[in-house]
Parts: C-alpha cells; sequence; structure tokens
C-alpha cells in the first residue's frame, strides 16, 4: 500500500517546522469533522513527518491549515495538539498515521470484508456505490450474515 499526495504549499519556518496550507474553494471541514471524515490535511501532515515530500525530508510539523477561498475566507487548522484537550485526546501527526496504517492492515486481510458505507457522515444523501452494495435490502443495524465464497 502506498499513500500518494500532492500538498497545496508547504513553508518551513526559522526552526525547521513545517507549516501546510491547503486551499479550498468551497467551505473548510472543521475540526470536528476532520477528525472523524476527513483526514486529507492530517495524513498529509503525517507523510510529510515521515518525508515523503522528498525537497523538504522528514521535518516536525508546527501547524496544517486549511483556507478557504470562498465568499467568507477562513483560515481552519488541522486539530493537531501537543496536549491532551478537555476530553484528555490527544491528535498527533504519529497518531494519525498509526491508525492509518492499522486501518490498511485490516484491509488488506483476505477475511476482512469492504462496506460501501464505512464511516457515514450523514445518511440523508445517496452515496457514489450504494448501487453495488444493494443499499435499501436491509437496515444499517442489520446483522450481518458472514458467507463463504471460496
Amino acid at each position: 500500500m502506498t499513500l500518494l499526495g500532492k500538498a497545496d504549499r508547504i513553508d518551513r519556518d526559522a526552526e525547521g517546522r513545517l507549516h501546510i496550507y491547503d486551499y479550498k474553494t468551497g467551505a473548510a471541514p472543521g475540526p470536528k469533522k476532520q477528525l472523524h471524515f476527513d483526514k486529507q490535511l492530517l495524513l498529509e501532515a503525517a507523510m510529510a513527518e515521515r518525508g515523503a515530500f522528498e525537497a523538504l525530508g522528514a521535518a516536525p510539523v508546527a501547524r496544517a491549515v486549511y483556507i478557504g477561498l470562498n465568499a467568507s475566507p477562513a483560515e481552519v487548522p488541522a486539530p493537531l495538539t501537543d496536549t491532551p484537550d478537555e476530553e484528555g485526546k490527544l491528535v498527533t501527526a504519529g497518531q494519525v498515521w498509526e491508525e492509518f496504517v492499522a486501518l490498511m492492515r485490516l484491509y488488506a486481510s483476505e477475511t476482512r470484508g469492504y462496506t460501501a458505507r464505512r464511516a457515514m457522515e450523514s445518511m440523508n444523501y445517496a452515496y457514489d456505490y450504494d448501487h453495488l452494495a444493494r443499499y435499501g435490502e436491509w437496515e444499517e443495524a442489520d446483522d450481518p450474515a458472514p458467507e463463504d465464497l471460496r
């Protein structure tokens, strides 16, 4: 498995830390949405800390920010922290990378199935692969009935 990405902009500060910027023509996702559904910027930070952007080499990420370019431009930082929040959660680029690797390992297993609706932000609209997944033939809360198809 190879994760590829292209950053819109990366700056290096005087201490050698990286500042990653991602420009959005629409609204930038908020911190909670980034944690659960839109991990692009968090994964870019994890990649940068591991030297994925060859010209920069591996370096710590000071911050990662979405910059909205819509009618109400705004900066929305990625929820990367060095100290736990009020719920005791700590989100680091290293943690995001570990979660990504763990998920990819699960999907690399021959016994792991794929689902068209793994992490739904909303159930109010149709998803691209609903027709292939035969969505609508059962409820989301129904227990799966595994079958050996070998």
